[in-house]
Parts: structure tokens; C-alpha cells; sequence
């Protein structure tokens, strides 16, 4: 990034930094911009579907399926995951270019959300690989056009930075609020515990988790269907 790309350098003493100014200029109006609003909440709403799976991928592998060894089936899993996102990343970018963004996100949503509930019926871990293999095949085609979605509205082009930085605040924040309110929803449905060499083991109920499926899928749908909202963007 340094060596390729020119900048052009500021000239003179800077400004001294107005913090009130500052602040005040990180708020973006809603009804003044309201496609950019609308793709932030939507990415919002993704992000808070993936990240309250995401944390508890080791514990329904173990509770669900049945795996003895999490460690290493885990990061098999979310490697196929990341494998199947990167390809229909790059080829979900040329699709949105031809067809338009929106009609790209409403098809990745819609395969994001089928498959997190095929989550809820898998019972073996190869299951899981081919559920995650098209997770990722949709969560993929929507990151790269999310990404190319959140350019098309910017509000302005001479503060494209600050303006990125907080959309980006709808991936970031999801992260911090979803795993709280899936732990909420796995454990109100019960939990057993066991010893395991002096250590005490919980275990979590299928329905616990099928329960913060059902969350994340809902999410990933509310996350298309609010797109339409967006009236600038094709």
C-alpha cells in the first residue's frame, strides 16, 4: 500500500484538531443519506448473524456432533469455509458488476441463511463440511459485493476514509454484542455438566444452539430484504 499508491502530501502547519468538530463530523444523517444508512444496517444485521455463530463453533462440534478433538476439526472446517468464500469472493465481484449489487446480496443472503439452518440437522462432521462448504460459497459473494455496495453510497467522495471507517462500525460492532446474546440463548435452554479428570465439562442442548441458528438465519434474511431500500445502487 505505501509504495503503490501516491498521496498527495499536506503543505504548511496543520490545523489544530477540534475535537467538538471532530466528533460532530463522524455523524452521517440518515435522512439526508439514506441508502448508506440502510446498507449499514443491513451489514449490521449480517454481522450480527456470523458472529453469533462463529464464537461457538467448537462448542456445537463437540455438544452436536459429537467431536472428540475440536482443535483440529475446527479450523478444517473453517478452512473450507475460507477456501469456498475467497472463490465466490473474486467471482461474485465480476457477477455484481454485470447484474447489479443487490441482486448478488439477495442471492448470497438467501444461501447464508438456508445454510446456518443446515447447520441444525447435521449429525456428522463431513455434513458439516459440505453445509460449510456452501456457507462459504454465499458468505463470500456477499463480502466482496458488501464491500462494493458500501462504496457505491458513500455521501461524499472528499471524506471517503472517514466515511468507510464508520461503516465499517457495522461490522465491528455486531462483533462485540452478538456472542453475548447467543451465550443468553444457548444456555436458557439447558446445559448438563460431567467431570472430566477433576475438570468439570458443560455441555449445551441441540436446541441451544438450533435456537442461535435460527437467530443468525433470521438475520442473514432481514439483511436482504432491507436492502431493497436502498434506491441508488442497482
Amino acid at each position: 500500500t505505501i509504495k503503490g499508491i501516491d498521496e498527495t502530501p499536506l503543505k504548511g502547519p496543520l490545523d489544530r484538531l477540534n475535537w467538538k468538530e471532530y466528533l460532530k463530523s463522524l455523524w452521517i444523517d440518515p435522512k439526508t443519506y439514506p441508502d448508506f444508512a440502510w446498507v449499514w444496517i443491513t451489514r449490521a444485521l449480517v454481522m450480527l448473524g456470523f458472529y453469533s455463530v462463529l464464537p461457538f463453533i467448537n462448542y456445537y462440534l463437540i455438544d452436536v456432533i459429537g467431536i472428540t478433538d475440536p482443535d483440529t476439526k475446527a479450523p478444517i472446517l473453517m478452512g473450507v469455509i475460507l477456501l469456498a468464500s475467497s472463490i465466490s469472493g473474486v467471482y461474485g465481484g465480476y457477477v455484481s458488476d454485470r447484474i447489479g449489487r443487490k441482486k448478488v446480496v439477495y442471492l448470497a443472503n438467501g444461501i447464508i441463511a438456508v445454510m446456518v439452518l443446515g447447520f441444525i440437522f447435521c449429525r456428522k462432521f463431513e455434513e458439516v463440511l459440505l453445509v460449510g462448504t456452501l456457507f462459504g460459497i454465499g458468505f463470500g459473494a456477499y463480502t466482496s459485493v458488501d464491500w462494493a455496495l458500501g462504496t457505491d453510497v458513500l455521501p461524499t467522495k472528499t471524506n471517503a476514509a472517514k466515511e468507510m471507517a464508520i461503516w465499517h462500525v457495522a461490522m465491528t460492532l455486531p462483533q462485540s454484542i452478538a456472542a453475548p446474546i447467543a451465550t443468553i440463548i444457548i444456555e436458557s435452554f439447558g446445559k448438563t455438566a460431567s467431570k472430566v479428570e477433576a475438570e468439570e465439562i458443560v455441555h449445551y442442548t441441540t436446541a441451544g444452539y438450533g435456537a442461535v441458528f435460527l437467530l443468525a438465519a433470521a438475520c442473514f434474511a432481514l439483511g436482504a430484504v432491507l436492502l431493497k431500500n436502498v434506491r441508488g445502487v442497482k
